[in-house]
């Protein structure tokens, strides 16, 4: 098949026309070709793309409008059954792309990261991207790729100019290519975003990267760097991008960055302490020494913008616990922070609970997976009793000590503290949150308790029914749902008017108790995001789902649907009612049911465009 798109040169037009000659069919029927040229913001694929669509779900492929009405997209969904899949499909689906993308100025989104150039024919994908300008957002991954094939994707986003937000997974790119790459980047006078994952570059390539990236401090506001090398000069080019005045990066995350020295950590914290554009620093196991720590504990000192600061796995616990802390003292901006896994100990324990009595800007703290032992857990959860700012509190897996439990229940900070309850400890949780309905707004529970009992489950949703600005919900546990709890939940969905989200990582409920909690989400006008597994095999479960999604205007995404090939059927032709659910999984363990899944998957794209009017 690749040798028939190979003999057609550099105009394959014609040949992918004759190719799906059964589009190409179809579309003349209604007075159009497959060849016809882009109307831009009302084009006509706009108006065919179910039958698009139809050829590119082979490839997890979808087009779409997305962000704003004509704005199109390719992007990778997730598809379920994908029928019988063959090279001739595949082979058809990159054609498409290839005429998608070079004939349509209003495509402006492409996601590939999962998909066509993982399989398939990536050389036919290729050649499209190679000729295509508008382009705007692009996601690529080289991954699975051959080797030689690398250097085309490269050149390919090198004849771009008006990238917005670009991420590159998994490429490699070759010393000859370096400086190419690099004016690549320089040339994108309208970059907000770029993420570079994983990738294979010389330390030369990504310092003349950063340094292109130097230039454009007016316009960066997301930069990512993960799994790749920064080097000194990378990284002090990227200091003195942050120090300016006209700075506006927002986002920074440095993630496992390759062989990253104390000098490199050293002129990326000391620009910090100027810097006044940051809103989230997200430092994963970038290793401070002593000397480096320091460093960035008075750079924080002076930051006045950080509202999220990420240090996982980052040694601040073992070198500078005392003066990090005493810069948390003071500090008034920062809201989240993450210390998890930074081998803080009992005396650092210590140090971190004497910060939660004198901060008051925290809202989430993170100290999970540290070395406090109980005493130093102890001393943190009491500390609780004199700070009411801090609204969580994660400690995770701990066990749970006389000590803790004592601390908990005297200070009445269950619900403040976010651990991996046994079941004795969910019913002080549940008390807890009856106590301070008020001051509850995010729930989450996540239990490792193999017998966890139902009963706990039940005391617990009879709490959350207290609470009267709850947000969200999350309960992930191996427990049954009883009846019991069933009503309880589906008349929190029924009475509330904040909460916005519900996950429930329980075992999948019964008949009966999934249409008790269905019909309070039908009753439901708050809840955008719900998430539970539910089994639609019954005709009246089938029912009480249908019900539901005629009734809810306000639901957007909807868990995991499991139903057989004819109430999927009866789902599809259903769903055709709601105007409002854009994301639902479907799952059938027969064969066969892929024409009502494209149904399913229509209607919910159909609801996401008209969402965008």
């Amino acid at each position: 098949l690749l040798e028939l798109y190979q003999r057609v040169g550099e105009d394959p037009l014609e040949f992918i026309q004759s190719r799906l000659h059964y589009a190409e069919d179809h579309l003349e029927s209604r007075g159009k070709s497959i060849l016809d040229s882009c109307g831009d913001h009302d084009c006509w694929i706009i108006h065919e793309s179910r039958l698009l669509n139809c050829i590119l779900r082979k490839v997890c492929i979808q087009l779409v409008e997305i962000g704003e009405p004509g704005r199109m997209a390719l992007v990778y969904f997730e598809v379920t059954s994908q029928g019988i899949l063959t090279n001739d499909c595949i082979f058809d689906a990159c054609l498409l792309v290839h005429l998608l993308l070079r004939q349509h100025i209003c495509i402006k989104v492409v996601d590939l990261v999962n998909s066509l150039l993982a399989c398939g024919y990536p050389r036919i994908v290729n050649d499209g991207l190679f000729h295509n300008r508008s382009v705007v957002e692009l996601n690529l991954s080289c991954f699975r790729l051959p080797i030689h094939f690398h250097k085309y994707i490269v050149s390919a986003i090198a004849k771009r100019s008006n990238l917005q937000k670009l991420r590159l997974h998994r490429v490699i790119v070759n010393s000859r290519q370096m400086q190419l790459f690099a004016n690549t980047i320089l040339e994108q006078a309208q970059l907000t975003s770029l993420e570079l994952c994983g990738n294979e570059m010389s330390d030369d390539t990504i310092t003349l990267v950063m340094q292109a990236l130097a230039t454009k401090t007016d316009s960066l506001k997301v930069l990512k760097i993960q799994h790749n090398p920064l080097g000194d000069k990378g990284t002090l080019a990227l200091g003195e991008s942050l120090a300016r005045e006209n700075c506006v990066l927002e986002e920074l995350y440095l993630h496992n960055v390759i062989n990253l020295k104390d000098s490199e950590l050293l002129n990326i914290s000391l620009a910090i302490s100027s810097n006044q554009s940051l809103r989230v620093l997200d430092l994963y196991e970038c290793k401070f020494s002593t000397f480096t720590g320091s460093v960035l504990a008075k750079s924080l000192y002076n930051n006045k913008s950080i509202v999220s600061l990420g240090l996982e796995a980052c040694n601040i616990g073992s070198t500078v616990p005392s003066q990090f802390t005493e810069m948390l003292k003071v500090n008034t901006t920062i809201r989240d922070l993450n210390l998890r896994s930074n081998h803080f100990d009992l005396h650092g324990a210590q140090y971190i609970a004497n910060a939660i009595r004198s901060n008051r800007s925290l809202r989430k703290l993170d100290v999970s997976c540290n070395d406090f032992k109980s005493v130093g857990e102890f001393l943190i959860v009491e500390a609780l009793s004199d700070n009411n700012t801090l609204c969580e509190l994660l400690l995770g897996y701990v066990p749970k000590t006389y000590g803790l439990q004592t601390a908990l229940e005297r200070d009445l900070v269950y619900h403040r503290v976010r651990c991996h309850y046994k079941s004795e400890g969910v019913y002080a949780l549940a008390k807890s949150i009856r106590q301070h309905p008020n001051q509850v707004t995010n729930f989450h529970l996540d239990s490792l308790d193999s017998r966890f009992h139902e009963n706990c489950l039940q005391e617990l949703c009879i709490a959350l029914c207290y609470p009267s600005c709850l947000q969200t919900i999350y309960i992930r546990a191996h427990v049954d749902i009883n009846s019991f709890s069933a009503n309880q939940l589906a008349q929190l969905l029924t009475v509330t008017t904040t909460l916005k989200s519900l996950s429930l990582y329980t075992r999948p409920p019964g008949p009966h108790e999934s249409i008790t909690i269905l019909n309070g989400l039908a009753n439901n006008r708050s809840l955008v995001d719900f998430n539970m597994t539910s089994l639609c095999s019954e005709e009246r479960m089938v029912n009480a789902f249908l019900q539901m999604v005629w009734k809810n205007t306000s639901l957007i995404r909807f868990g995991i649907l499991v139903s057989s090939k004819e109430a999927l059927q009866n789902i599809a032709q259903g769903l055709q009612i709601n105007r409002t659910l854009q994301r639902l999984r479907v799952c059938s363990g027969e064969y066969g049911p892929e024409d009502s899944m494209f149904e399913i998957e229509e209607i919910l794209r159909r609801n996401a465009e008209s969402a965008l009017a």
